[in-house]
């Protein structure tokens, strides 16, 4: 059983000088969680780094984690993420998530799961990345993103964006591909505080057959602008496919 933990934080980015801004900052956070088990041998970790935020930090914070499970067949869940506030009103996300075989499988076949979903919950879900903000003008928290996949991609999942009051949003393919680009803008309501997060919910759970090493890579950047026009949205799951999303997929 093996588990990789790194944590980093900088806070060296002050905001730049404006007029005025279109939002006051309240909080921000990232997160990640891994999960890996082959048979009765399992390794399992979470760790974020949740901030109160005045306006004059934090700049850029990051998390990634490696957990690992069994012995001459290893299974390796593995997460990252990197947030960038370069103002209160945009900034990047970068999330990358996947999972790494290695060894013979057995014969007979063992169980196996890997799953970068457990991430510590913030608004019932396992959050990636957080921020949370009152509108002091009307306008739009716009995302322009594209996902990136290599290998085995069944299960890995797209990455989704929550805003409390809100839908759930799928950014990218579909819960077997999460490949995809795009851009998805919510409208912002002066005076109204808003609580925003991205997260994935990749994991896989089946017997060990074959080399299901596989990963994605997400690449966001975040804008809150005053005025403009909605960029219509990508679709969201049907509720029946919660049970699938969340609790794994068996082979």
């Amino acid at each position: 059983m093996e588990a990789v933990i790194k944590r980093v934080m900088l806070a060296g980015l002050a905001l730049c000088a404006a007029p005025a801004l279109a939002v006051t900052p309240i909080e921000v956070a990232v997160g990640v969680g891994a999960r890996a088990a082959v048979g009765s041998d399992e390794s399992v970790g979470t760790d974020q780094i949740f901030n109160s935020w005045s306006g004059s930090g934090p700049g850029t914070l990051a998390l990634a984690m490696n957990v690992a499970a069994g012995d001459e067949y290893t299974v390796s869940a593995v997460v990252g993420v990197e947030a960038v506030w370069e103002t209160s009103e945009r900034g990047t996300v970068a999330i990358d998530w996947g999972r790494v075989f290695g060894g013979t499988p057995p014969d007979p076949p063992i169980e196996f799961f890997a799953g970068t979903n457990n991430a510590p919950e913030i608004l019932f879900y396992p959050a990636n990345w957080y921020y949370s903000f009152m509108a002091t003008e009307n306008g739009f928290f716009q995302v322009t993103y594209e996902i990136t996949t290599r290998g085995y991609t069944f299960g890995l999942q797209p990455i989704y964006l929550f805003s409390l009051g809100s839908s759930l949003v799928s950014l990218g393919g579909t819960f077997d591909d999460p490949a995809g680009a795009g851009t998805y803008a919510m409208p912002l309501v002066a005076g109204e505080t808003y609580s925003i997060l991205m997260f994935n919910l990749g994991n896989l759970f089946a017997g060990s057959v074959f080399d299901r090493t596989g990963s994605a890579s997400a690449r966001i950047a975040w804008e809150i602008t005053r005025g403009g026009g909605v960029v219509p949205g990508p679709g969201v799951p049907e509720p029946g496919m919660w049970a699938l999303l969340i609790a794994g997929f068996g082979m």
